[in-house]
């Protein structure tokens, strides 16, 4: 209880709650207030340690939150416990518990103000990563589909995920964004556009060599394409690379056009008169 105060410089929205449970075993439960599911912390975590516990072995059969797991060191319980996981602590062991019970308000998935279309669907991204991971799973139900996950900003911590189809991608350029990815070193990833900033090629080009879309669609497209999408946390956002010049000229809509009535448009585009 002291180290969490300690870590956490006694912040107000730290929860450490202190109980004894049904075989008189004292534990402890801690979380971030505003990240956990209040009701699913009681109801799922809580109220079967106080009622049905029968000895501290059984604690992860006892309590049914799935991802339950076992863990003994600091660093990890602090990372778990700032992404909405609680910890229980258990009197005189030196193991403790996480359970998943993250809840946080979501915008609600609607259409994209920048990409609005009259075909196709109408979904776009939101500020969440894993319900982005989801609509880009839900369009490409494939086994070769990957989420290589990092963390980035030594303040931040913010969630990032390279998602690329394993038996398409060109696998020297997702070596080389791998590298790129690694070396990011800076306090503070808030959007995926700090990200882009910091990979592409050329920073003096006029050209951009990084896409990004914020719908659902054209990321699973791109993906089919063999590129690689650059999902990033608490933005809606996904960037895509590589992004070849032709990019420019395209728009949502010409996924569900007509491939020969497609490149007229494009021509339009490039020669308007």
């Amino acid at each position: 209880m002291e180290e969490l105060k300690r870590i956490f410089r006694n912040s107000s929205d730290l929860v450490l709650y202190e109980f004894n449970t049904s075989c008189n075993t004292k534990v402890l439960v801690a979380y971030i207030e505003c990240l956990v599911d209040r009701n699913g912390l009681y109801g799922d975590l809580v109220r079967p340690l106080i009622k049905d516990l029968k000895s501290p072995e059984e604690i992860l059969d006892t309590v049914p939150i799935a991802g339950a797991r076992e863990v003994n060191d600091m660093e990890t319980i602090t990372k778990e416990m700032l992404v909405g996981n609680a910890v229980l602590f258990v009197e005189n062991r030196e193991t403790a518990y996480l359970f998943e019970l993250g809840k946080w308000e979501r915008r609600p998935i609607e259409e994209p103000g920048n990409e609005r279309v009259i075909k196709g669907p109408k979904e776009g991204f939101v500020e969440d990563i894993s319900v982005n991971k989801g609509l880009i799973r839900r369009r490409t139900r494939n086994p070769n589909l990957v989420f290589e996950d990092y963390s980035l900003g030594t303040r931040t911590n913010t969630n990032v995920s390279l998602v690329y189809l394993a038996d398409l991608v060109e696998q020297s350029i997702l070596d080389e964004l791998r590298e790129r990815i690694k070396k990011i070193e800076v306090d503070a990833i808030l959007d995926a556009s700090y990200i882009e900033q910091l990979i592409k090629d050329s920073p003096k080009s006029l050209i951009p060599t990084v896409g990004y879309t914020e719908k659902p669609d054209v990321a699973a497209g791109k993906i089919l394409e063999g590129r690689i999408a650059i999902i990033s946390d608490v933005s809606p956002m996904v960037l895509t690379v590589p992004k070849i010049f032709i990019e420019n000229l395209q728009t949502s809509e010409d996924y569900y056009t007509v491939p020969k009535y497609a490149t007229y448009l494009r021509l339009i585009r490039i020669f308007p008169y």
